[in-house]
């Protein structure tokens, strides 16, 4: 025992503790039920994408041959680990983002409680779970961003427990789980640089380790964080097609960042930045208090020069490319809920010191927490999934999507190739059916690079190599996103060819009424003609067309 400890002292270490555990078991209970709630949520174009490529990995064709996509393999792996559990369908993909979830937040509690105390690490786990419930992150939906999180803050974990008992096996295992995070998404490059950054703080000016030392372990850092890209490139080597793959994640992915600048992004950020901050805007003001607090407390250096630097890197992860969506800054989230429990903890111990109170630092943090539950109520246990996606995504036809699959399954075998012209991958999903083309994405076409007419072109030449029996074209802007000066190339041979070997047998039209879309199908789908300029055709390859069928160029 330390001189000045005593049995007391070690018994209220235990009761807070004890505290810490149980308000966090009730709070895990609470994101349990909503998470339950949200498990039949619409889903989004990214979920889309993740488990196509998650069911063509299960079916044994090879990715990035069918599906050109510039994210890395592994949030579509993590996909397809669940989806072989759980199963191919999209209560089965929210059931794994629930596990992936609740895992993330113990993580976050295990590493803070190593920086600093129970109750601090289970303020910062809650926090981390409340903010990622919310719409703002679009909180129901499974993107890759929860992923990087999750292993990337367990090989910082690591990383910790690596620089204190300075054994090469916990350096191998901080750098593995690094280049996994890596693999869920590219920006979790950012999070190994803070680990490089915080092991050369750690072991040059703390601990003032020799030269040896620093460079072999450094070394084991790096190969470790290599060692699962190194795997996974073999992989598609050997399963899929590596040009495409390394055209897509490497030199697309580098063209995609360099689109933007900080002026067209700024009045982009002006718009997300409240819309991310009004979710439990109280938690992320008390994180704002506690970056300033910080500098006027007794923590030693080197917490402090840990928490700024993750803050620094995770600014730079949200921000890479200058391509800000509300579903980057969960990256931010691991930084922001120390700064949080930093204040709570600060403020808890004044009122104990200044008037006497008992330790009150998770009574004020859940008093925040339930005044962001009350504000959206609504949101977290009563609204309908499907006016919640609507009133978020608006246009886009996510609610209508079962019903496009069942009209596509109901006029295709599952032999029968498909293609879906828009960025709707979740339908390529629901209707268990593989693209004859593998732009599941269009938006590259519209861009504005040296290879859009390129890759408008390289469409237009696999949909005539290889005829889908279906189309599906999404006249939806949000499905395109073109520019002012976007080519339309690909529009005009639509034009040219389309109904000539196509005919209707489907139209879904947006008609702005509570964001339904009417559809109208079979035979008086032939004759009807939208009435917005936003909707949905299916088309189905007329009967006597034979492979002398001439295509207009």
């Amino acid at each position: 025992m330390v001189r000045g400890d005593s049995p007391f002292l070690d018994i209220r270490r235990n009761r807070s503790e004890l505290y810490a555990w149980l308000t966090l078991l009730i709070a895990l209970v609470l994101i349990i039920a909503v998470r339950i709630r949200f498990l039949d949520f619409p889903l989004e174009r990214d979920e889309g994408e993740f488990a196509y490529i998650a069911k063509l990995i299960l079916n044994n064709l090879e990715p990035y041959k069918y599906a050109y996509t510039m994210k890395l393999p592994g949030t579509a792996l993590v996909y397809a680990l669940f989806m072989s559990i759980f199963g191919q369908t999209v209560q089965g993909i929210h059931i794994g983002f629930l596990i992936s979830n609740l895992a993330a937040i113990l993580v976050v509690y295990a590493l803070v409680k190593r920086l600093f105390n129970p109750t601090v690490g289970a303020i910062s786990a809650m926090s981390y779970g409340f903010l990622t419930l919310h719409y703002s992150f679009y909180g129901f939906a499974f993107h890759a961003t929860h992923l990087v999180v999750l292993f990337c803050t367990l090989g910082i974990y690591y990383l910790l427990i690596a620089l204190e008992n300075k054994t090469y096996k916990f350096f191998l295992t901080a750098g593995v789980f690094l280049g996994i995070g890596f693999l869920m998404k590219q920006h979790g490059m950012y999070f190994f640089c803070f680990a490089i950054a915080y092991f050369l703080y750690h072991t040059l000016f703390h601990t003032k380790q020799n030269a040896k030392y620093v460079l072999l372990r450094l070394c084991t850092l790096i190969a470790a964080f290599l060692l699962p890209l190194i795997l996974v490139t073999a992989w598609v080597d050997a399963n899929g097609d590596f040009n495409n793959f390394f055209r897509w994640t490497f030199l697309y992915a580098y063209t995609y960042v360099s689109n933007e600048t900080i002026n067209s992004s700024i009045p982009r950020l002006k718009i997300i930045i409240p819309n991310v901050f009004k979710g439990f805007y109280l938690l992320w003001i008390t994180a704002l208090i506690g970056l300033f607090l910080q500098f006027f407390t007794k923590l030693p250096v080197w917490k402090k020069v840990f928490i700024n630097m993750l803050l620094f890197f995770t600014l730079l992860a949200v921000s890479a490319g200058l391509y800000f969506a509300p579903h980057y800054f969960i990256m931010l989230l691991p930084a922001a809920v120390i700064f949080a429990a930093i204040a709570i903890e600060a403020l808890s111990t004044f009122l104990t010191k200044k008037l006497k109170l008992p330790n009150t630092a998770l009574i004020i943090f859940l008093s925040l927490a339930a005044a962001g539950f009350w504000t959206d109520r609504n949101y977290f246990f009563k609204l309908p999934l499907p006016t919640i996606s609507h009133v978020i995504y608006n246009k886009n036809p996510f609610n209508e999507a079962p019903l496009i699959a069942d009209v596509i399954k109901a006029n295709t075998a599952k032999s029968d190739r498909i293609a879906v012209l828009g960025s709707e991958p979740e339908i390529l999903f629901l209707a268990d059916r593989v693209s004859s083309t593998g732009y599941i994405y269009t938006y590259g076409l519209m861009e504005i690079h040296p290879g859009n007419i390129g890759m408008q072109k390289e469409l237009i030449s696999e949909i005539m190599t290889n005829p889908p029996k279906l189309i599906v074209f999404c006249h939806l802007y949000k499905s395109w996103a073109p520019r002012n000066n976007s080519p339309m190339y690909i529009f005009e041979w639509l034009e040219r060819n389309l109904y000539r070997r196509y005919e209707k047998i489907a139209v879904f039209n947006y008609t702005g009424e509570s964001g339904k879309y009417l559809y109208v199908l079979g035979e008086d789908a032939k004759i009807y003609n939208p009435t917005s300029d936003e909707y949905i055709l299916i088309l189905k390859q007329k009967d006597g067309i034979d492979k002398n069928f001439v295509w207009f160029i």
